[in-house]
């Protein structure tokens, strides 16, 4: 393969991904090496690996004597393996003939749902065979990461190191997190929540069960909306259709559905909208539209106000989920529960 590209050449989506998921890696690295370290870290269960060169002075490394300083760089290697919908690996443990005595080896392998818990464990003995016949130094490890906990993992170094990118950091997970969504490699969409503030809009929200920002705000992937004012999530309901609308200049309605199926009762809502509140906005807008939303009250607990959207992993808030569930039944389990 060739160098990655900002814009891929790529015709297979499996190419296509793993480009994508090697530029976001390598952005991160040009934004913060110390960031990048730790995750690379953090991503392996290791704790071995360090980027760049390392100064000494008067210090002993096994040869005659002692010099007066030195200067060492650790070499390491990471061969990645893409898969989007095959689980197995089947062979991919071969890759370690691609390494080359470097002193610290990792085989990450990277698919929607991780590879199989069989599998995973041939990885391993296949590695341990390997160090032992070609007697490498240090060890060969198999890291195994979904595409979702690539970014949650991400995220988690964040808090961690308190990088001074973070803004920076955040929108290219954002972003990565956008185009897995849209290539339906995440695995865990139906547990995610966005949570934008409302102020003048929560009586329109409520009447007409709907939703509406800018066309250019950021969203992270999720199922449900929850409506925040006032320090809580008052309102939660699931998104059944995004739509983008524009009046155009004879005064009628344009749509462009993003997500889900603009049926003839949403339209007929989204309508009366814009008759009863004489909707005169000629820019285009994003609306959420709903079946219903239910009332709630998830609190925030700590200090002041949210600076903006929220996103909410519910796993993080909610330990066992139903096979099946709805917004009523998530408005119900969140009620008189708090965040943070």
């Amino acid at each position: 393969m060739e160098n990655i590209h900002f814009f891929s050449r790529y015709s297979s989506q499996e190419n296509f991904v793993t480009n994508n998921t090697l530029l976001l890696l390598s952005r991160i690295n040009l934004i913060d090496r110390r960031f990048f370290e730790t995750l690379l870290n953090h991503l392996t269960g290791s704790t071995d690996f360090f980027i760049g060169p390392s100064f000494s002075q008067q210090r002993a490394s096994g040869g005659k004597g002692i010099p007066d300083g030195m200067i060492q760089q650790q070499s390491f290697k990471i061969v990645i393996e893409t898969k989007l919908w095959d689980g197995n690996f089947w062979r991919k443990e071969d890759y370690v003939s691609h390494f080359q005595n470097e002193q610290i080896r990792i085989l990450l392998t990277l698919s929607k749902n991780g590879i199989k818990a069989q599998r995973r464990q041939e990885f391993v003995m296949k590695l341990a065979q390997y160090d032992v016949e070609v007697k490498a130094p240090g060890r060969t490890l198999h890291a195994d990461l979904s595409f979702h906990s690539l970014i949650e993992k991400a995220r988690e170094v964040i808090i961690d190191t308190n990088t001074r990118h973070k803004l920076e950091i955040e929108d290219l997970l954002n972003d990565y997190e956008g185009f897995i969504s849209d290539a339906s490699l995440l695995d865990d969409t139906d547990y995610r929540m966005h949570v934008p503030a409302v102020t003048n809009s929560e009586s329109d929200n409520l009447k007409y069960k709907l939703y509406y920002n800018r066309t250019y705000t950021n969203e992270t992937p999720h199922r449900f909306i929850g409506l925040y004012k006032n320090k809580a999530i008052r309102y939660i309901g699931e998104t059944k259709c995004i739509v983008i609308a524009q009046i155009n200049s004879h005064g009628l309605v344009n749509y462009n559905v993003l997500k889900g199926t603009l049926t003839l009762e949403l339209q007929e809502r989204l309508e009366r909208f814009f008759l009863e509140q004489g909707w005169g906005n000629k820019s285009e807008v994003k609306f959420h539209l709903f079946d219903e939303l239910h009332q709630t009250y998830f609190a925030k607990k700590s200090s002041y106000g949210i600076m903006g959207p929220r996103h909410f992993i519910l796993k993080q808030h909610i330990e066992k989920f139903p096979k099946s569930f709805d917004s009523k039944w998530l408005a119900t389990e969140l009620d008189g529960k708090g965040w943070s």
